[in-house]
């Protein structure tokens, strides 16, 4: 019985110290979730121009001297505005030997640059969608040196347009500056727009200013190799510290596996998010099924935080992905982190090193008895 009773006394000795060693600390939990839902568009632009010519072919042919009105100007019939340059190419005899300087061309000086070393005509403007340019070209006359080889001889001027959507880097394609064109400097028009998201409360949610419907603004009229970036402001305005999240998720109506617009949307468009101290986020197709939570950190009450959003569209997409409306959801989601006390150990080591030396004496002590219960059997 009373080596029962000192193993007991052991066993219970040493879960005291087990529970002891539990003692109290801290611990987070959330105590509530909000979440509100934002929508971003993606489109990529309808890219076209169109020549448009004033133009009667003369009766009886061209006259040495005689000027005749051909008007020559150029439509943007895309979705986007545009630059725009033209190449005016004279042939004069078909097959005949006669020079085709012979036919003096009257070309606006005013309105486009011509530029000899690439023999182009570039307009000096941005053309808005849907636009027309003023003439390149208001007529032509035959030189009045031309003899009579040139009579009754068939006459041509061939059109040749181009145009780049106005983004800030598209005119070294051309290898000319907006100096040249005399185009005041991108910022003006090439600003990217911040959105704001504010956690307001839990009874409130979120405020999505700037972009009610759209929370990247910016990224519309999307070309193959092209890369746009814009600022979000994440704010807590409530009187709580919150941690805040942002998950992508598909779309009301998913396009079908193998289009463009899927293409688009999984394949071709990829988003980077990074914080105020470079840090990346997220980085990955803009679509996505909500498997991925991006964490934006803790916010403290008051607190704001600028994220940097870039998207950039692979020059794989092909010139052929036009006239695409893209729709993404986000899901924007705080929740609040409160502290509650638990058992731990940290707090409470004198009291756990006492009562661990209890255990370690009792323990002892049992050793000791044990002992001398066996000696005095051993007497017997």
């Amino acid at each position: 019985m009373k080596k029962g009773t000192k193993r007991g006394l052991l066993a219970f000795t040493v879960l005291s110290a087990a529970v002891m060693v539990s003692g109290l600390g801290a611990s987070a939990s959330a105590a509530w979730r909000s979440v509100s839902d934002t929508y971003n568009y993606l489109s990529t632009p309808t890219f076209s121009l169109a020549i448009v010519e004033d133009y009667a072919a003369p009766e009886m042919g061209a006259s040495p001297g005689m000027e005749i009105k051909k008007e020559v100007m150029v439509e943007n019939t895309g979705s986007v505005p545009a630059f725009v340059r033209v190449r005016l190419e004279k042939t004069l005899g078909g097959s005949e030997a006669l020079d085709p300087e012979q036919i003096v061309l009257d070309t606006n000086e005013e309105d486009w640059r011509y530029d000899k070393n690439g023999d182009w005509f570039y307009y000096n403007k941005v053309l808005a969608a849907g636009a027309t340019t003023e003439p390149v070209l208001y007529g032509f006359a035959l030189d009045t040196a031309a003899g009579n080889a040139y009579q009754l001889k068939d006459g041509a001027i061939t059109v040749t347009a181009e145009s780049l959507q106005n983004t800030p880097d598209a005119l070294s394609t051309w290898g000319v500056t907006y100096e040249d064109l005399g185009i005041d400097a991108p910022n003006a028009w090439t600003k990217g727009i911040t959105t704001r998201i504010t956690f307001l409360s839990p009874e409130q949610e979120f405020d999505i200013e700037t972009a009610k419907t759209d929370l990247f603004a910016n990224f519309k009229d999307l070309l193959p190799g092209e890369k746009r970036t814009q600022e979000i402001a994440v704010k807590n305005a409530y009187d709580k510290d919150v941690t805040m999240y942002l998950t992508c998720m598909e779309g009301s109506q998913k396009p079908q596996e193998g289009s463009a617009l899927y293409d688009l949307l999984y394949r071709y468009a990829t988003i980077t998010i990074t914080d105020a101290d470079g840090n990346t986020l997220y980085s990955g197709p803009v679509a996505g099924d909500g498997a991925c939570q991006i964490s934006l950190g803790t916010f403290a009450a008051g607190e704001e935080k600028t994220l940097t959003v870039s998207l950039a569209v692979s020059p794989d997409m092909g010139t052929d992905a036009c006239n695409l409306l893209g729709e993404v959801r986000w899901e924007v989601m705080a929740d609040e982190v409160v502290t509650s006390l638990v058992q731990t150990g940290d707090l409470f080591a004198p009291g756990l090193a006492v009562f661990l030396g209890g255990a370690v004496c009792t323990g002892l002590g049992i050793m000791l008895l044990k002992r001398k219960e066996t000696q005095e059997e051993a007497a017997i």
